[in-house]
């Protein structure tokens, strides 16, 4: 069915949107957190 082909390609491509999300969050997390080492020292 060339819907559901379609729907599975999306869900997929939302997948992998949402991992490149979850690790830019994460990279500007620890970056907030080593500028704040930073400004400590």
């Amino acid at each position: 069915d060339e819907w559901q082909i379609r729907f599975d390609c999306a869900q997929t491509e939302i997948d992998f949107l949402k991992k490149r999300l979850t690790q830019f969050e994460e990279r500007l997390e620890s970056e907030k957190s080593y500028r704040k080492d930073l400004e400590q020292k």
